[in-house]
């Protein structure tokens, strides 16, 4: 297979962890790394280490890549000979790739491109869509490109004394992402809600489509809704007598397609799962 989109939950993930363990060489070109991503994959990069398999990272810091997950990189090399870590010190050009490049010992090459960064979120959590490739002669392009700038005048090397000036403003930059995040939040919250939406579970006939994490359909999801007093239009047939169909943070591709736009057309209210679970009156942290 020359190409695979990489969309569903922890898809990416799963190839990440295939190709290292695998893999004879592997190359990570990322514009941002967090100790969370990290920690989801430095096990079988270790053990692709341990086979004597050869790796190479290049990050970024024009996004605040976490000085932890820097760390955890140095101490990598430090380990193992057979690997080895640099950071790009950006020009004018911003350093945003998101690039990963497998190659067996039989050749074979594959790399994985897309939106995600090395990040808990770009590997298991956002919204993100990425692309499998096994085209040979277009990995080996990814590859060039990485090692371009792998060995290009950009690239440095990662010393203690560098590492302890980063963290210091690593640390300033945070706070300036949290207010960020606040504002983001704020932007997040602007606008009107759907037409016509629902506002109890009591007696209203709600659909699903996509899916919500921790919460499976028949084993919780559906029984909490009956339990309110709520019911459920469990198949697509039945979707015309809903109320409102709920949209899963967890996309379920082409057939929530279908769902959504019978919906659109019926006028259906479509809401997120978060609006949903504000019905049931549940916080983030009861889920």
């Amino acid at each position: 297979m020359a190409l695979k989109a990489l969309q569903a939950e922890n898809e990416l993930l799963k190839h990440f962890t295939t190709e290292l363990a695998s893999a004879s060489e592997f190359y990570l070109g990322m514009a941002l790394v967090t100790k969370a991503g990290l920690d989801l994959i430095i096990g079988s990069i270790e053990r692709c280490l341990e086979r004597r398999g050869r790796g190479c990272v290049l990050f970024g810091v024009d996004l605040p890549t976490d000085p932890e997950a820097i760390r955890s990189l140095c101490e990598l090399q430090v380990r193992h000979r057979n690997f080895e870590v640099r950071r790009f010190q950006a020009g004018n050009r911003f350093f945003h790739p998101k690039l990963s490049v497998f190659v067996r010992r039989s050749g074979v090459k594959t790399a994985i491109i897309g939106s995600s960064n090395l990040t808990g979120g770009g590997l298991s959590q956002n919204h993100e869509t990425n692309v499998f490739l096994s085209d040979r002669g277009v990995v080996h392009e990814f590859q060039d490109y990485f090692e371009e700038h792998f060995q290009g005048a950009h690239a440095r090397k990662v010393d203690q004394r560098w590492l302890d000036q980063y963290r210091r403003l690593w640390a300033e930059r945070k706070k300036a992402e949290q207010r960020q995040r606040r504002l983001r939040e704020k932007a997040r919250g602007l606008g009107r809600p759907p037409a016509k939406i629902i506002n109890r579970i009591k007696d209203h006939i709600f659909a699903f489509t996509g899916k919500i994490a921790d919460w499976p359909r028949n084993a919780k999801l559906y029984p909490y809704v009956k339990r309110r007093g709520g019911h459920v239009a469990e198949t697509a047939g039945a979707m015309g007598s809903a109320n409102c169909l709920v949209h899963g943070e967890i996309l379920g591709g082409r057939k929530s397609t279908r769902k959504l736009v019978k919906a659109r057309q019926l006028n259906i209210p479509i809401i997120t799962e978060e609006q949903f679970f504000n019905l049931l009156g549940l916080k983030r942290a009861e889920r």
